[in-house]
């Protein structure tokens, strides 16, 4: 029996290599005293002074740690919408849909698309003719309701792959299919402007326009290149391995793009209205893989991780959290030196400013360590709450 996967291929969970161990120290502080004079005694109003600094650390830290997710303003039953042949769905634009990764022909279960409105489906069967097999990477939905897709396929009597990104119309066939030549689309959404971007890796030292093989892609509606970011040489290590076991997010928001990198740990945010890439140094990456992405504003990213565990009772389970980025306060750190304070001085001697991931907790009734991320409507958060035996998946809205 096929198991079901997530959106980015995650039938496939790494074994838990932390392991735990005693730290120890080649010398032990000497005690202190307070008040009292002699060697080694600190003045009063020191000891005072570094208590209040720790408790605003602790307190700062527990702040973040019980962020909460509001209780969810709409939730609805989804009978229908999860299948084992096709990926775990994403929402998008008001829409839901997930898709059969590996197509040998057209078929209604290639592509499904909901309108989460109405509850009505969309039996897509979309093919290219000249394939004799397609890989489907990723699905994206433009602000008009336009279907893009992205992957690569397989030619009746030729050997090579063609990568692609097809525009398709409503009965599933290609409007614009465009040949991105050794480039392999992993990632993809559409911005608000009518453009898409991509995000992938070349199978080889490919130069397109004098740019130089670029990972992350930014597309005109009809197909022209208008830019590229994050040059192959700067992430070596960087293949369809991480792709797979999502390492690599991508998502769109209302004003800017936004790329989750596991290895090395980076959020990258590009804002529509400037050509200049942003980047932050991911602290305490949270346990397990991530499952879901979403940005909204600039800088309101989303995510949720999951991992498998043993219970008490030596069952296998799955946790999964939504968490929020928080970035540094002084704001944007550019590549180009005009971010916030100090963003000139940092980047010329290396140092990337640093986000993390704080958790939502939750007040609902729904379990707070089951909540897959899988887009947003609107403004507002779509998760899909832990599965119940006899019902149908329920959907949960809410506006952190």
């Amino acid at each position: 029996m096929t198991k079901p996967m997530l959106h980015g291929q995650l039938d496939q969970w790494p074994s838990n290599r932390h392991t735990s161990g005693q730290v120890t120290s080649a010398w032990k502080p000497r005690s202190l005293t307070v008040g009292r004079k002699g060697r080694n005694s600190w003045p009063r109003s020191v000891v005072y002074a570094l208590r209040v600094i720790i408790l605003v650390i602790i307190a700062s830290s527990i702040s973040v740690a019980q962020s909460t997710l509001p209780l969810a303003w709409q939730q609805k039953e989804e009978p229908g919408a999860f299948s084992k042949q096709r990926t775990i769905p994403r929402v998008d634009r008001g829409y839901l849909f997930s898709f059969n990764r590996r197509l040998t022909g057209p078929s209604d279960n290639n592509l499904v698309v909901r309108t989460l409105a109405t509850g009505v489906d969309r039996q897509i069967p979309f093919w290219i003719n000249q394939a004799s097999e397609i890989r489907l990477e990723d699905v994206a939905i433009g602000v008009s309701g336009e279907l893009y897709v992205a992957g690569s396929m397989l030619q009746e009597n030729q050997m090579s792959l063609v990568n692609f990104v097809a525009q398709l119309d409503d009965l599933g066939k290609p409007l614009k299919i465009l040949n991105l030549g050794s480039y392999r689309p992993k990632r993809l959404c559409t911005g608000g402007d009518g453009t898409f971007w991509t995000i992938g890796f070349g199978l080889g030292l490919a130069h397109d326009e004098g740019r130089g093989e670029k990972l992350l892609r930014h597309y005109s509606f009809d197909g022209q290149l208008l830019n590229g970011y994050l040059p192959s040489e700067k992430f070596p290590a960087l293949s369809h391995i991480d792709f797979r076991r999502n390492s690599v997010l991508l998502s769109c928001g209302n004003a800017s793009v936004g790329v989750y990198l596991a290895h090395p740990a980076r959020w990258i945010e590009i804002p529509y209205n400037q050509q200049v890439v942003n980047k932050w140094r991911l602290q305490a990456i949270p346990p397990g893989r991530a499952t879901g992405l979403t940005l909204r504003g600039v800088g309101e990213a989303f995510a949720s991780f999951s991992q498998r565990h043993r219970t008490d009772d030596g069952t296998l389970a799955i946790s999964s959290n939504i968490y929020r980025l928080t970035l540094p306060v002084d704001g944007f750190e550019q590549s180009s030196g005009q971010g916030g304070t100090g963003s000139a001085a940092r980047l010329q001697s290396g140092i990337l400013p640093r986000a993390t991931w704080g958790r939502l907790a939750t007040n609902s009734s729904e379990s707070s360590t089951k909540l897959f991320l899988l887009g947003r409507d609107d403004q507002s958060l779509v998760y899909v709450g832990p599965k119940v035996p006899g019902v149908d998946p329920i959907l949960y809205w809410s506006r952190p």
